[in-house]
């Protein structure tokens, strides 16, 4: 099946956004992007524009705003929605956050989204513990259903 553009799934989740996710975590009073920066293993454009994406979606609070003329003044953030290890996946086409913890698809105003912007069935970190029968299972069904599957 062809993704679509803006799709969740768990496992185009960028490693070093995982790790931001858990530095906020573990940091969650109070962190700047420069402090991710130095605990993670991706750029700062992406941890930017992650922070922002979660700001946005209601994960985060800006406890202290950088003061402007003031060299090397950083935003203080706060993480105050800790759903659970997994990192809340920013989609690509920017219409909110997917949270593989909850389920839930958050929009950009802070509220959940549509039922329709959440996928059917969230892929989750369980879906690799799944033996073949149980992974191919609709594919093979699928292709008996055409005809073509092997007897």
């Amino acid at each position: 099946m062809a993704r679509t553009f803006g799709s969740y799934n768990v496992a185009t989740q960028a490693p070093g956004l995982q790790q931001v996710w858990q530095a906020m975590r573990i940091m969650r009073g109070g962190f700047t992007t420069a402090t991710l920066l130095t605990t993670a293993d991706t750029g700062e454009s992406a941890v930017h524009k992650y922070t922002r994406a979660l700001a946005r979606a209601g994960y985060l609070r800006l406890v202290k705003p950088r003061m402007s003329g003031h060299t090397g003044s950083r935003d203080l953030w706060a993480l105050v929605r800790d759903t659970g290890p997994l990192a809340p996946i920013r989609r690509h086409d920017g219409s909110g956050v997917y949270d593989p913890n909850t389920g839930l698809a958050w929009g950009l105003d802070g509220k959940p989204a549509p039922a329709a912007a959440v996928p059917a069935t969230p892929r989750r970190a369980t879906d690799r513990t799944l033996d073949r029968s149980q992974r191919l299972g609709p594919f093979l069904r699928q292709q008996a259903a055409a005809g073509g599957g092997h007897e």
